[in-house]
């Protein structure tokens, strides 16, 4: 049973990508991010899994819920942005999925190919990793609780990635790479991707 989950914000005004708005504006990168909602969107659509759940940023927007892969909305729990990914995992699995990726909706480059891709590396390995060239990463795989891999984390980091495989490897679980990806966090991730003034 595989599973993805998504972690959302609202679409709204000043709270949405606060790194691309001092290049663009706080109207531009709710602008980009409300375009980003809608690409992972399609993404996910075509994924071959058996459930998406949205876990949704403080509060669930009915205008934010999506009808695609029987979808269940859920609101994130307080907390770090570990806490919140461990519990949502934690959550997945206890309804008997055994094969999950995690992904935010700030990935251009992603496809529904490289999510299936991850699912088809769960089925012999622990752990699958979508590097992202910031040094953090754009995908989590488990067919497992991982508990070590949210705890002490350097989020939002450079170094992310890299302290991530010490864990795993650490304690002494298997993992597979995705290809090496860009998030959109600054207005170069935009380049050749999106031209955010004709949105």
């Amino acid at each position: 049973m595989k599973a993805i989950i998504v972690f959302v914000k609202n679409p709204e005004l000043g709270k949405v990508k606060s790194r691309l708005a001092k290049s663009i504006g706080e109207e531009g990168s709710l602008k980009v991010y409300k375009y980003l909602l809608e690409f992972t969107h399609r993404i996910i659509k075509d994924a071959d899994a058996d459930q998406l759940f949205l876990f949704h940023n403080e509060q669930l927007i009915e205008a934010n819920t999506w009808q695609i892969l029987n979808c269940e909305n859920q609101v994130q729990t307080n907390g770090s942005l570990g806490n919140k990914m461990e519990n949502a995992f934690e959550f997945v699995f206890l309804k008997g999925f055994n094969k999950v990726v995690i992904l935010g909706s700030d990935c251009l480059e992603i496809t529904s190919k490289i999510i299936n891709e991850s699912f088809s590396k769960l089925e012999s390995t622990d752990v699958v990793i979508g590097p992202a060239k910031d040094g953090g990463y754009y995908l989590l795989g488990l067919n497992k609780l991982v508990p070590s891999l949210f705890n002490d984390m350097p989020w939002s980091e450079p170094h992310l990635f890299e302290e991530t495989i010490k864990k795993i490897e650490k304690d002494k679980f298997n993992y597979k790479l995705l290809p090496i990806l860009s998030d959109v966090d600054y207005l170069e991730d935009l380049n050749g991707k999106l031209d955010w003034t004709k949105l």
